[in-house]
C-alpha cells in the first residue's frame, strides 16, 4: 500500500494543472442553472472526467516494451491500485462534493439524500472502467482517441440508427427500461473489470483488445436484441404476488369514443377499434397500471390479427378497474358485429400504499415525500361561455421535481378536492439513482386555482404518492366477444338501411 500512495503522490504532481481546472469545473456545478449553462457545465465535466482517467492511466502505459517503469517494475496490485485511487479521490469524490453541495443549495433534505448519492456515486467509478481500461490498452492519446471515436460510433447505431432498422425490437416501456440499461452497464463495466486485471497483471494487450471487442459488441447485442418481453418478464420474475387471483372479463359497459382517424392512419392505411378489459378481485386499495398490453383476434371466416394495443385510461372501482384503450388494425373489412376470439397477454403493476402529504401552496419549491419538491409555476385563465354556463377559471401550472430523477411513484396533486396526476409512465427501477451528472427530473399538473363556485382560495397541496407492491402476467382468452359492444351507438342517420 506504501508504494500504491508513492506512485498516487507522483500523478497528483504530475497532473496538477488539469486536476486544478477540473475542480474549478466541479465549483461551477452546485450554482449552475439548470439551462443551457449548466448543461454545458455537465458536458465539460464528462470530458474531464474522461481526459484525467486516460491521463493517469497513460502515466505508466501498458502495451510496449520500452517504458521505463518496466525497467524498475512497480508491482502490478500497487499500480493499479494508485490508479483506482486517483480515479476516486481526484474525479469521482469532487464530483460527489458537488452534487452534496448542490443538494443543499436547492433545499432538499441532506440525510434521505445521502444513500442515492453514495449510489450515484458508485456507479460513475463504475462507469469510468471502461474509460481506464481502454486507455490501458492504448500507448497514447492518438491511439485513445480513435477508440473514444469508436464508441461514440457504436452508442450513434445503437441508439439512434439501429432502432430504425429493428424498431419493433427496440420498443421498451419505460417501466422497465431499466433492466435494458442495467444489463448493457453490467456488461462493459464487467469486460472493463476483466480488461484491467488482464493488462495489469499480464500486460497481454491483444487478447484483452479481442475481449474488449467482443464484450462491447455483447453490450450493444443485448441492447439492441433482447425483446421488451424479457425485461417484463424479468421484472415480473423480481417480484412477489404472482398467485393473485384476478378475473379478467370484457367489459362491454364501458362505450368508448375515439378521436378520427389520424395521418398516420390514412397513410399507412389503418383504422382502430376501441376495448374494454374488467379486472376484478383487486386488493382494497390497490390500482392497476398497465406496462403492457398485447391482444390477439380470430374472425370467424379466419381472418387474424395480433399486436400490442394501446392503453388510454382506467376507472377504478373498490376491488375492480376497467382499462381502456384500442388496437390499430390494417384497414381491411373487419366485421365488428361478429363475435370474435379476443385472446391477450397483459404485463399490468399493482400500485398502492397511498401516502400523502400537505403542503403549502406557494412558488417556493417545499419538500415532499419519496424526494419531490413541489411548487407553483405560472398562472393562465381561460373562459367558459356556452348557452348554459358563462364563467371563468384561474388554472396553475403546479411543478414537482425530484434530484435523482422522478420516483418509481405514481404521483398526483389535490387541491380544492380535485386530483390531477402528473403522469403514470414511471420506471419502476429499484434503485435509488442512476450514472447522470444531472439527473433531476421536473414534471406539472395544472390546478383549477379560482372559479365561480369556490369559495375559498387554495392555499395548501396535497401530494399523494402510490407505490409499486407487485408486478404481474396475466393471460386471458375471451372467446366471444364483438367489437361493436365497446362502441356507443351510432345515430341513427349512420344506421345501415334496412333490406326490404
Amino acid at each position: 500500500m506504501k508504494l500504491a500512495l508513492h506512485i498516487f503522490s507522483k500523478d497528483v504532481r504530475y497532473l496538477r494543472g488539469e486536476i486544478a481546472f477540473f475542480l474549478v469545473l466541479t465549483t461551477l456545478f452546485p450554482v449552475a442553472s439548470s439551462g443551457p449553462l449548466g448543461e454545458a457545465i455537465v458536458v465539460i465535466l464528462i470530458i474531464g472526467a474522461i481526459h484525467l482517467t486516460s491521463r493517469v492511466v497513460h502515466a505508466e502505459p501498458i502495451p510496449g516494451t520500452g517504458q521505463f517503469w518496466i525497467t524498475r517494475p512497480y508491482p502490478w496490485k500497487s499500480l493499479l491500485t494508485s490508479k483506482l485511487l486517483f480515479i476516486a479521490v481526484w474525479i469521482v469524490a469532487p464530483i460527489g462534493i458537488a452534487r452534496f453541495a448542490k443538494l443543499a443549495i436547492q433545499g432538499y433534505p441532506l440525510a434521505s439524500s445521502l444513500a442515492p448519492l453514495l449510489w450515484s456515486e458508485l456507479l460513475l467509478f463504475a462507469a469510468l472502467l471502461p474509460i481506464g481500461a481502454l486507455a490501458a490498452l492504448t500507448s497514447g492519446i492518438m491511439e485513445f482517441s480513435i477508440g473514444m471515436l469508436g464508441l461514440a460510433v457504436a452508442y450513434l447505431l445503437a441508439t439512434f440508427v439501429l432502432p430504425l432498422a429493428v424498431h419493433v425490437l427496440l420498443v421498451w416501456p419505460v417501466s422497465v427500461e431499466w433492466v435494458q440499461n442495467s444489463g448493457a452497464f453490467l456488461l462493459l463495466t464487467g469486460v472493463a473489470a476483466v480488461v484491467l486485471f488482464w493488462q495489469y497483471r499480464y500486460r497481454r494487450t491483444g487478447p484483452s483488445r479481442i475481449l474488449t471487442a467482443a464484450g462491447a459488441i455483447a453490450a450493444v447485442a443485448f441492447y439492441v436484441a433482447i425483446p421488451a418481453s424479457a425485461g417484463l418478464l424479468i421484472q415480473t420474475w423480481l417480484s412477489h404476488g404472482g398467485s393473485l387471483p384476478l378475473s379478467f372479463a370484457p367489459d362491454t359497459t364501458r362505450k368508448i369514443t375515439l378521436p378520427g382517424p389520424s395521418n398516420q392512419d390514412v397513410l399507412s392505411g389503418t383504422i382502430r377499434l376501441p376495448l374494454a378489459i374488467a379486472i376484478g378481485n383487486l386488493p382494497k386499495g390497490d390500482e392497476v397500471a398497465v406496462d403492457s398490453l398485447h391482444i390477439s383476434l380470430d374472425w370467424p371466416d379466419g381472418k387474424h390479427w395480433e399486436g400490442p394495443a394501446s392503453v388510454a385510461g382506467s376507472e377504478s372501482e373498490t376491488g375492480r378497474e376497467s382499462i381502456s384503450g384500442s388496437v390499430r388494425l390494417p384497414d381491411r373489412t373487419y366485421n365488428t358485429e361478429a363475435p370474435v376470439r379476443m385472446r391477450g397477454s397483459l404485463y399490468l403493476t399493482l400500485v398502492g400504499d397511498t401516502e400523502s402529504r400537505t403542503i403549502p401552496f406557494t412558488s417556493t419549491p417545499t419538500n415532499a415525500q419519496d424526494g419531490l419538491q413541489c411548487f407553483n409555476g405560472f398562472q393562465s385563465q381561460s373562459r367558459v361561455k356556452s348557452a348554459y354556463a358563462d364563467y371563468s377559471e384561474d388554472f396553475s401550472s403546479y411543478f414537482c421535481r425530484a434530484f435523482f430523477g422522478w420516483p418509481s411513484r405514481i404521483v398526483s396533486a389535490k387541491a380544492a378536492n380535485l386530483e390531477s396526476g402528473f403522469t403514470r409512465l414511471v420506471s419502476y427501477s429499484p434503485f435509488p439513482s442512476g450514472v447522470d451528472l444531472d439527473s433531476a427530473e421536473s414534471r406539472y399538473v395544472s390546478l383549477i386555482t379560482a372559479r365561480a363556485n369556490m369559495t375559498t382560495p387554495i392555499h395548501d397541496v396535497i401530494i399523494v404518492t402510490k407505490k409499486p407492491l407487485a408486478h404481474l402476467h396475466r393471460d386471458f382468452d375471451f372467446p366471444n366477444v364483438r367489437m361493436s359492444d365497446f362502441q356507443p351507438p351510432r345515430p341513427w342517420f349512420m344506421m345501415p338501411a334496412h333490406p326490404r
